[in-house]
C-alpha cells in the first residue's frame, strides 16, 4: 500500500538517487549525465522550503515530486519514479496526489518543464505543450507543458 508523506530534507541524498536513476532509464549516457544536475537541485535547503512530497511504500521511497511556488503558473520541479516501479501505476498514483495538493492549495494549474521522453504521459495527464527550454550544454530542448485542473464536476486525467 502506497502512502504520500512530506519529504525530509534527511531524505535528500536517497531523492536525488532516485532522480539521477529515472533519468538514466531512457538510456542518457555516462557523458549526458555527468553534465545533468538538476538532480543536485534537491537539497536539504530546497526539501525544507518547497513542498516535495514521497510516495512510499513501507519506507521505501517509489516515487516522489516537488513545487516551486514562485513561479506563475507554478512549477512542476521534480517528478520522478523510481524505475523498479516505472509502469506500474505509480506514476498515475503519484500524478493524482499532484492534483490533489493543488486543490488543497486552490491552484487551479501549474507548468511543468518535460523530459522528452516523458512527453507522452504528460499529455496523457492533460498537458499542452506551451513553449520549450533549450538547455545547450546538454545539446537537448525540452517542452515546457501547462496542465489544468479540472472543476470537482469534470474528470482528470488521473481518474479514468
Amino acid at each position: 500500500m502506497h502512502k504520500l508523506v512530506k519529504a525530509l530534507p534527511s531524505e535528500a541524498d536517497v531523492l536525488q538517487e532516485i532522480a539521477r536513476k529515472s533519468k538514466m532509464y531512457w538510456g542518457y549516457d555516462d557523458e549526458y549525465m555527468k553534465k545533468w544536475k538538476h538532480d543536485q537541485l534537491l537539497t536539504p535547503s530546497f526539501i525544507s522550503h518547497n513542498p516535495v512530497f514521497a510516495l512510499k511504500d513501507g519506507e521505501d521511497i517509489v516515487g516522489f515530486f516537488a513545487f516551486d511556488l514562485n513561479f506563475n503558473p507554478i512549477d512542476l520541479k521534480h517528478f520522478w519514479i523510481d524505475p523498479k516501479f516505472t509502469r506500474a501505476g505509480v506514476g498515475k498514483a503519484l500524478f493524482s496526489h499532484v492534483f490533489e495538493f493543488l486543490v488543497s492549495i486552490e491552484f487551479t494549474e501549474f507548468q511543468v518543464t518535460v523530459e522528452p521522453n516523458a512527453t507522452g504521459f504528460y499529455t496523457k495527464m492533460g498537458g499542452k505543450v506551451i513553449g520549450e527550454i533549450s538547455r545547450p550544454e546538454l545539446e537537448q530542448t525540452y517542452p515546457v507543458m501547462l496542465i489544468q485542473i479540472r472543476k470537482p464536476n469534470q474528470s482528470n486525467p488521473t481518474d479514468s
